[in-house]
């Protein structure tokens, strides 16, 4: 990896997972427990889902933490 790679993985260290809706494809994040109380958390435009990282690390390991992000961000 190269130095920026390595520098957003150890800010965010999360695989987003897509979803096709109608032919577009929405990128969100999903983390937690599969059968935790799951949260939604919702951003504004222009930010995504790295601007929750840190509430997201901190939420996981008792919550499902669902972050989805705008289509086409």
């Amino acid at each position: 990896m190269n130095f920026k790679l390595d520098t957003i993985k150890s800010e965010y260290p999360f695989e987003p997972k897509t979803l096709d809706v109608d032919g577009f494809k929405l990128s969100y994040l999903d983390e937690g427990p599969p059968g935790a109380p799951a949260l939604v958390l919702i951003h504004g435009n222009p930010t995504w889902s790295f601007y929750y990282r840190k509430l997201v690390i901190a939420l996981k390991d008792k919550y499902r933490v669902i972050v989805p992000d705008h289509i086409g961000c």
